[in-house]
């Protein structure tokens, strides 16, 4: 979600290849998510959480930018505390026995 920032005013990103290094690590985060490794949805929730905290000790201006940046920091992290992701990644499998 924190890529559509991108297109708010006052670009966050200051060149293509920090934009494309920031998809490269989300697009990892979601796949590991997929998996469901907790240690992704920890860095997914820190990364997002992380963000609104900085901008705040920032002291950014209340410009529409980092209004949005802040909601869809905060969106992101709602949206991994939901129960259905939380169980899905924190649910303990069972692991198929590896035969020899």
């Amino acid at each position: 979600m924190l890529d559509l920032s991108i297109l708010l005013p006052g670009n966050p990103y200051t060149s293509v290849w920090g934009f494309l290094g920031a998809v490269v690590v989300q697009a990892l985060v979601v796949w590991r998510l997929w998996h469901g490794s907790p240690i992704a949805w920890l860095f997914g929730l820190l990364s997002a959480l992380l963000a609104v905290v900085s901008v705040f000790l920032m002291s950014a201006s209340t410009d529409v930018g980092i209004i949005l940046f802040t909601f869809f920091s905060l969106a992101q992290a709602g949206i991994l505390v939901v129960p259905a992701i939380t169980s899905f990644v924190w649910l303990r499998r069972e692991r198929p026995a590896v035969s020899a």
